[in-house]
């Protein structure tokens, strides 16, 4: 299965934040009206489209009929119609963008952009006479591409084969997002290895017990980039290919979210969906499809729950090598893409994971010091020497109390911090070489360790222990 990465540098990670921001600010109609939210429109697809580096982007282009936005791929040029109206919209604008095409060169190729989406009719209607000459977006397509979630090139690179195979110039994002046909299920078995070869828990705390619960066979090319717990006591393991969801009683797995690039911990919210990261995109999972839930998040990001039983991201990403700058960020989710609210968070430390503690506080584990930040006060975090750092590579972190958290790094130590004095204390160690980590907690006294052992180069065999 193909997974989509992008590599964003700092610059146009900010871009596309502002862009998400404008998108947020037409959809609530802030300070505008529908006709001015119009003519704003081709201009934003235009800048979003050169924020991608897609080549040769103007905007209200005057000729023989004007177009919104046009644009070149791979050598096509392709013209843009926006339409952003209440209503989905009917055959009429389908019909006058393929008028605008045959008076252009041939080869010429149109793109109707509808943020309603589409009548029936106008579905129907669009497939019927002469060999279609355009693709049809609605504002899931515009969103994949503001998120982060797909370039327009790979975007419509896919819609351009789905209208040339199977004559279908719709194809509604979640068709295109889900690759059809489930992935082969990883291999993973419950308890430790019989061989022993496997890492093994060296040292707990008085009172601590740890075991491992499950683990990988036989070698993998990958590693598990994230873990959790729904709320049915399955865990939820993030894999290339999507998250896995495993019985710890029957050892059965399943596909809970088959999306291929997901990395970190899923959220379970109360009505069953789920919440995952997805490049750089954060998107909403249940039975009906994908939502693209908010975006911009391009560096080492992470879910968490926040107040109110609000789902939250933590987001670090630095500048290249040896140029200057940084952000780090906590931003509230909305139910949509736009709706975001983000904080940028001044603690000059390399930071790796969040968590909440109480109110609007959260602790941010780093690899020297950690820190505590409480958003109603200030956005500022100062290194005090007291709040070093138990462990080098600081990774998962969770909540035990509102001043008391339990992290894990990738040299195999788990501790629990007292995060107002910097008290702590080792909880588990586990005999592993330095790499990814992560936490999950379980129900009250419960939580479950993420570590990796690696045979080789990319022989990786992931291990869960529960504590």
């Amino acid at each position: 299965m193909t997974v989509h990465r992008y590599d964003f540098d700092l610059p146009t990670t900010l871009q596309f934040r502002a862009l998400i921001d404008s998108y947020g600010r037409m959809r609530r109609l802030e300070a505008m009206t529908p006709q001015i939210r119009g003519q704003r429109f081709n201009e934003f697809i235009a800048e979003l489209l050169r924020c991608w580096g897609v080549n040769q982007v103007q905007s209200n282009v005057h000729g023989v009929g004007e177009i919104d936005v046009a644009f070149n791929l791979d050598g096509t040029r392709f013209l843009l119609e926006a339409k952003w109206e209440q209503e989905p919209i009917p055959f009429d604008p389908i019909a006058k963008l393929s008028k605008r095409i045959t008076q252009r060169l041939a080869g010429t190729r149109g793109v109707l952009l509808a943020m309603s989406g589409y009548t029936d009719d106008a579905l129907r209607d669009v497939y019927r006479g002469q060999q279609p000459d355009m693709l049809l977006l609605d504002r899931t397509h515009l969103e994949a591409m503001l998120s982060g979630l797909r370039s327009p090139h790979d975007l419509i690179t896919k819609l351009i084969d789905r209208a040339a195979y199977q004559g279908e110039v719709y194809g509604p994002l979640t068709g295109l997002i889900v690759p059809r046909g489930s992935a082969s299920l990883p291999a993973l078995a419950l308890g430790a290895p019989a061989d022993h070869s496997f890492p093994i828990v060296a040292e707990t705390a008085p009172g601590v017990r740890a075991e491992v619960v499950l683990h990988g066979t036989p070698a993998w090319n990958a590693t598990v980039d994230g873990l959790t717990v729904h709320p049915d006591g399955r865990l939820l393991l993030t894999t290339p290919n999507g998250v896995v969801g495993a019985d710890l009683d029957t050892g059965a797995l399943t596909w809970a979210v088959p999306i291929p690039g997901c990395h970190r911990g899923a959220l379970v919210r109360a009505d069953g969906s789920m919440l995952v990261i997805c490049g750089a995109a954060v998107l909403r999972w249940d039975q009906l499809g994908i939502q693209i839930v908010a975006g911009g998040f391009t560096g080492g990001t992470s879910l968490l729950w926040g107040p109110e039983n609000e789902a939250w991201v933590f987001d670090y990403k630095t500048a290249g090598w040896m140029q200057p700058g940084r952000t780090v960020t906590l931003t509230r989710l909305g139910a949509e893409l736009g709706q975001e609210v983000r904080h940028e968070i001044d603690f000059q430390a390399g930071i790796w994971s969040a968590a909440w503690l109480s109110g609007r506080r959260f602790f941010l584990a780093g690899d020297g010091h950690f820190g505590v930040v409480d958003l109603d006060i200030t956005a500022h975090v100062e290194i005090e020497d007291q709040l070093r750092s138990p462990h080098p590579s600081q990774r998962g972190a969770m909540r035990l109390d509102n001043r008391t958290v339990m992290t894990t790094s990738r040299h195999g130590g788990v501790y629990r911090i007292d995060v107002e004095t910097g008290e702590n204390t080792l909880m588990a160690r586990f005999e592993v070489p330095p790499y990814s980590a992560e936490l999950a907690a379980a129900d009250p006294g419960h939580a479950y360790v993420l570590q990796h052992l690696i045979r080789g180069q990319t022989a990786y065999y992931p291990i869960v222990a529960r504590i």
